[in-house]
């Protein structure tokens, strides 16, 4: 559905269906608008309700108007399809209308689509005007106006232009800031308190530099030179568990016989060694 374009649709008494495409609202607000405020009503496809049958609505204000005022530009050339064509149809078949056009665009034959060349013929031998051609668009309306033979009716005393949105916008700013409550005045802030002074340090700063060169270095030095790994002590031998000693041969007990012949024999040695010794005497 339609945007608004400054002004509400008006379908009472006598009135002109405004037909257009949804790209240029912009531009034709102002145009219609114009017309607008000379006192003529205007009836397009703007505020009609969710789930109404929209097309039907069309068709019927198409059928109640005096005449159509349609808008072309390059936009409505360069889409597939628009509802304008249809627009167009329902007002030249059915409802056996003028349809008036309002050039937006300068439009060169070379610029309309293939689709569209037929009907573009029927379009361009209607009463028009070329708006891109106008200094104003003032200027622009009473010309349409005077071709399409409407005649203008008496100024209307609230009118809302397209040109008039600034002063609109004054007036809503000026409503909203005397409507919004007057803020309370900020208590003033409490001074802060002054800082103390800054004590002088009575100890000397580390040289944290120079230290930390030192453990850079020593640092370096243990990653280049490796640790050798301690060897491994060798696991002690076993003792060998103790022999058992032998058990005593039983002692075997002297006979009396042996001992005799041990003295006998002691007995005979000692006299061959006195009669050893009385030889020797005797020869010397």
């Amino acid at each position: 559905m339609a945007r608004y374009l400054g002004f509400d649709a008006n379908n009472e008494g006598k009135y002109y269906f405004v037909s257009y495409n949804s790209d240029d609202e912009t531009a034709v607000a102002r145009y219609a608008s114009e017309m607008y405020n000379s006192g003529i009503n205007m009836w397009y496809d703007y505020g009609i309700e969710i789930g109404a049958k929209w097309e039907e609505i069309i068709a019927e204000n198409i059928k109640g108007c005096e005449a159509v005022i349609m808008f072309l530009s390059k936009n409505l050339l360069s889409k597939e399809r628009s509802y304008v064509h249809k627009e167009y149809e329902i007002a030249k078949r059915f409802a056996k209308k003028n349809v008036y056009i309002i050039f937006i665009d300068q439009i060169e034959d070379s610029d309309v689509p293939a689709r569209y060349q037929m009907w573009w013929i029927d379009v361009t031998a209607l009463q028009s005007v070329e708006a891109f051609k106008y200094d104003t668009v003032e200027a622009c309306v009473n010309e349409f106006m005077q071709k399409a033979k409407i005649e203008k009716v008496k100024q209307r005393e609230t009118h809302t232009s397209s040109t008039d949105y600034d002063s609109i916008l004054a007036s809503l700013t000026a409503v909203y800031a005397e409507s919004k409550p007057e803020p309370e005045p900020e208590s003033e802030p409490e001074p802060e308190p002054e800082p103390e002074p800054k004590k002088e340090d009575t100890y000397s700063i580390p040289d944290y530099d120079s230290m930390l060169a030192s453990l850079t270095a020593a640092y370096a030095e243990s990653k280049s030179e490796p640790v050798p790994e301690p060897e491994p002590e060798p696991e002690p031998v076993p003792e060998p568990e103790p022999e058992p000693e032998p058990a005593p041969e039983p002692k075997k007990e002297e006979n009396s016989s042996s001992s005799s012949s041990y003295d006998s024999m002691l007995d005979q040695l000692t006299a061959a060694l006195a009669q050893k010794a009385a030889e020797e005497g005797s020869d010397s």
